[in-house]
């Protein structure tokens, strides 16, 4: 068989040409109009807003933890579409949708269910926002309190060929400096400060890093951290103590019904050492604002940075475990005094 011609330049083979098309079949995204999924705004969409998994998928778009208190609530001859609870604050979060553009209707609708129930943070909801709503909520997040959020969030759905479409939220309003570190005291921070900083963000990197549905907070020059199981005055915290050597794990009890649902905790400690271990500690604290299920952990000195990604995969490890039975377990917790769970 004779040999295939050489290059006409150089008397050498022509080079291997690459495959012209992709290994894997690619697909073209397709927008799908939201009424498809949810004929009606009222009767499909919010009930399906306020499933569980759902009202996480709006809260990790905004950053807040939201547990759901009401559906359709009444607020003087109006209706909230939902009302949930921050649970890392315990305050009020409003949520109003609506289907196709926005309008002043539903905006003068928003502050009013807002001052009705006294809402920490407004989410307006919409398929698409006019400019000039858009510049309104900006202009609103300029001139309220810092502790007063308003977000403008466009609903859409998407899809690949005949795959079953998929919700995405985006951003189109929001606070000012949402999100952002603390870039204003930066400058300030002490060196401690600083090394808590540089700290707390190798571990967010540990975390993200993991298959895990554990959301950190922004990393800061605290000692500590907050995290949220999606129960309003429950919380977990990590620490590390400089000076000690040591850190923590624990789970955070505040509010009305702390005591009793610490009781409750309490009643069902064999089998919740079984799964998390025998050496918790157990603080009732009936004269403080707070009680706790806490774990101590030693050797974790954050001076030695050769050290820190063994002592952030033990943190790592004792809060995955924490995170993975409260956050199941306190979705059921009572008040404490005989009553099912129920919404603060």
């Amino acid at each position: 068989m004779p040999n295939p011609p050489p290059d006409a330049t150089n008397g050498t083979l022509p080079p291997a040409q690459p495959t012209p098309f992709a290994v894997v079949p690619l697909g073209d995204f397709e927008r799908v109009p939201i009424v498809n999924a949810w004929p009606g705004e009222a009767t499909h969409f919010t009930p399906w807003l306020a499933q569980l998994d759902n009202i996480r998928r709006l809260g990790d778009a905004i950053d807040i933890d939201l547990e759901v208190q009401h559906q359709e609530l009444p607020v003087g001859e109006f209706r909230a579409d939902i009302v949930c609870v921050n649970t890392a604050t315990g305050r009020k979060v409003l949520v109003e949708n609506q289907y196709g553009r926005t309008d002043h209707g539903h905006l003068g609708q928003l502050l009013t269910y807002a001052a009705g129930v006294d809402a920490e943070a407004i989410v307006w909801i919409a398929e698409e926002f006019r400019e000039a709503h858009r510049a309104a909520m900006d202009w609103l997040n300029r001139v309220t309190t810092d502790d007063i959020n308003i977000f403008g969030v466009e609903i859409e759905l998407w899809r690949i060929g005949t795959s079953n479409p998929a919700p995405r939220f985006n951003i189109i309003a929001k606070p000012n400096e949402w999100a952002e570190t603390i870039k204003e005291s930066s400058g300030a921070l002490t060196e401690t400060d600083a090394l808590y900083l540089e700290y707390w963000t190798a571990f967010k990197e540990l975390v993200a890093s993991k298959k895990t549905q554990v959301r950190l907070p922004t990393p800061s020059g605290q000692t500590w951290m907050v995290i949220a199981v999606g129960k309003s005055y429950l919380y977990l915290s990590i620490a590390v103590t400089r000076t000690k050597k040591t850190g923590l794990v624990q789970l955070v009890l505040t509010g009305p019904h702390r005591l009793g649902r610490f009781k409750t905790l309490e009643a069902e400690r064999e089998a919740i050492e079984a799964v998390l271990g025998s050496d918790l500690e157990w603080r009732e604290l009936p004269d403080k604002k707070e009680s706790h299920v806490r774990r101590c952990l030693d050797g974790l000195d954050i001076d030695r940075k050769d050290d820190w990604k063994r002592q952030h995969e033990v943190l790592w490890s004792h809060l995955d475990r924490f995170y993975r039975y409260f956050s199941q377990r306190v979705q059921t917790l009572g008040d404490g005094d005989g009553t099912s769970a129920t919404n603060e």
